[in-house]
């Protein structure tokens, strides 16, 4: 029950690459605060705001490796926030119809929210995609974190002419990950425009969820 908001910007070499990337996360509706004797303190809403700066190199022809730098500010309230430093490091391959990816995330800082320190976890993720024909693209990540929780994903999408899309998916999270969810989407380019559509399915918690970019 939130609103997410995500901006970002690349610059792209011959061999070299930089991104960057913001992400703002706001509870729609507003909390309750109480102090210590339970008297209400008024009204406050809870948000995340995340700083991403990353570099790719390509390697050699079909190899690139990659490293991002983040910074994540958390407030539950206007006394209780928290800051955190990450880095995640990646690999990636790519070769005629297949491309695969390798990524250690997460590697960082806790957040500490005064005397209470919340763990990110690190994550291990590696998939791969296949361009089946040329209207069809299928796609499979998994990913292991560290807390010992195993998620999976899988995907397809068709396409007409490199112009109009369709696309549906599922992600398995198991039941300490991002929950998981069924999705159906849809998307458009041309002329150097991209527009994209998601909207998700069969979950307690995200059921309901659409996504524009």
């Amino acid at each position: 029950n939130n609103n997410l908001l995500g901006a970002g910007v690349s610059l792209e070499f011959s061999d070299l690459s930089f991104s960057f990337k913001g992400k703002y996360l706001l509870d729609r509706e507003p909390g309750i605060l109480y102090n210590e004797m339970g008297t209400p303190m008024g009204e406050y809403r809870s948000s995340d705001l995340s700083i991403e700066l990353g570099a790719a190199y390509r390697i050699a022809d079909k190899f690139s490796a990659g490293v991002s730098l983040r910074l994540l500010n958390s407030a539950l309230t206007s006394d209780h926030t928290a800051n955190a430093f990450m880095v995640d490091l990646s690999g990636a391959y790519r070769s005629g119809a297949l491309d695969a990816h390798l990524s250690l995330g997460n590697l960082g800082t806790p957040l500490k929210y005064g005397t209470s320190t919340v763990s990110l976890p690190m994550y291990l993720m590696g998939g791969a995609g296949y361009d089946i024909a040329q209207f069809a693209r299928a796609e499979a990540e998994l990913t292991y974190v560290f807390d010992g929780q195993i998620m999976a994903s899988a995907g397809v999408e068709l396409n007409y002419n490199k112009i109009a899309f369709l696309r549906a998916g599922y992600h398995y999270g198991g039941d300490k990950g991002l929950p998981s969810f069924a999705s159906v989407g849809v998307g458009a380019q041309f002329a150097g425009i991209r527009l994209n559509a998601c909207y998700l399915l069969a979950s307690e918690t995200l059921s309901g969820t659409m996504m524009f970019g």
